[in-house]
């Protein structure tokens, strides 16, 4: 069963967005704050690089907004958004860029969003 359908069923309501912790992003809200698809996050999820919960069959996937910003994921994200290619193996690019991406980068929205244009993406450092 869904969990929309058993909400619906059993007239429960939903969790109240006062409540809602906001660094908690589900599956779908994920890929919207990475800019990369839910089959990608499944692959990061499935090789554990990166975390994610499941409160109950069927719930939706949850996946804390630190651990979009680690150095690991960004280490994968950063050249698959540059090439187009996924690699799951070794981190290409300097870790110390990385902090300094996610630093610079956290005043602007998150780490991911120094990186929306997937052909020419900038630094938050250049913007």
């Amino acid at each position: 069963m869904r969990v929309a359908y058993v909400r619906k069923k059993y007239a429960i309501d939903p969790p109240d967005k006062a409540t809602r912790d906001e660094d908690i992003l589900t599956l779908a809200q994920a890929t919207q704050y990475s800019g990369v698809s839910d089959t990608t996050l499944r692959k990061l999820i499935q090789e554990n690089i990166l975390a994610a919960e499941q409160i109950a069959p069927y719930a939706p996937l949850e996946i804390k907004r630190t651990d979009l910003d680690s150095e690991a994921v960004i280490g994968i994200l950063m050249p698959l958004k540059a090439n187009g290619k996924l690699v799951l193996a070794g981190v290409p690019w300097s870790i110390s860029r990385a902090r300094s991406l996610r630093i610079n980068s956290l005043h602007n929205g998150g780490i991911m969003s120094a990186f929306s244009d997937s052909a020419h993406f900038r630094s938050a450092e250049s913007r």
